[in-house]
């Protein structure tokens, strides 16, 4: 059941982050970022120099609670039931965060999408094939799309 996770690493990533005070409407997140998003009519070149379409700030949320549940593992590991009881909470949270992760990706994705698409005038097609055969970062994706096509 129990998984290394990088505890210094998590821990860099979440001091990059704005600590939210609590909302009881979202209580499960406890950072945002500390820059504001791009309006949505942004040229995918300023997302991709800015950095502002990588891995949503959720990623190292849901991190820092599977730390949090993996302490409370070693805590209670001879008990399963009240590990499970006392832990319930912070896999709500981790679910709830998993949720807004999966939703602030697809629709990092989709942005990515249309962005090239519009840029480069490619069909669906060709950006999924060019796509599917690339191995690199979005900006070496982006540099390579802009001196083929």
């Amino acid at each position: 059941m129990q998984f290394e996770i990088n505890t210094e690493l998590v821990n860099t990533e979440l001091s990059k982050l704005k600590k939210l005070n609590y909302n009881k409407f979202r209580w499960w997140r406890r950072y945002d970022t500390k820059i504001k998003p791009s309006p949505k009519n942004t040229h995918i070149s300023v997302l991709i120099k800015y950095k502002e379409l990588e891995l949503s700030h959720y990623f190292w949320m849901i991190k820092k609670v599977e730390m949090d549940i993996n302490d409370m593992y070693e805590k209670y590991k001879n008990d399963y039931g009240k590990f499970t009881y006392e832990s319930s909470l912070l896999r709500s949270q981790r679910r709830r965060l998993i949720e807004d992760f999966e939703r602030d990706e697809n629709e990092r994705l989709k942005t990515i999408q249309k962005g090239i698409m519009d840029e480069f005038d490619i069909s669906l097609e060709q950006y999924e094939n060019e796509l599917f055969k690339f191995e690199g970062t979005l900006e070496e994706f982006y540099i390579y799309l802009k001196k083929k096509y």
